[in-house]
């Protein structure tokens, strides 16, 4: 719940998990499909339904120097739809 609540107030479908608050490395992504995917098609409950349960833990990095194609090459050679 806590997850969509975040997405929502920050109009976004996408937030980024990291390992915690002190150290903020990235360790998943969720998207809003994630969570719908896993409360309808996997019928959860949703108050057991955590982080973990629910992001991909496939991140894709790219440099921050990095141009379009650079970013669909890397998108392309992982088969992620997220950079």
């Amino acid at each position: 719940a806590k997850a969509y609540e975040m997405m929502t107030a920050g109009k976004s479908d996408c937030i980024v998990v990291v390992e915690s608050r002190a150290h903020r490395v990235p360790v998943g992504t969720i998207t809003a499909h994630d969570i719908c995917r896993q409360l309808i098609g996997g019928e959860r409950d949703p108050r057991r339904l955590t982080a973990a349960n629910v992001m991909d833990t496939k991140i894709v990095k790219a440099n921050g120097k990095s141009d379009a194609a650079k970013c669909l090459e890397l998108l392309a050679r992982r088969a992620a739809q997220r950079l």
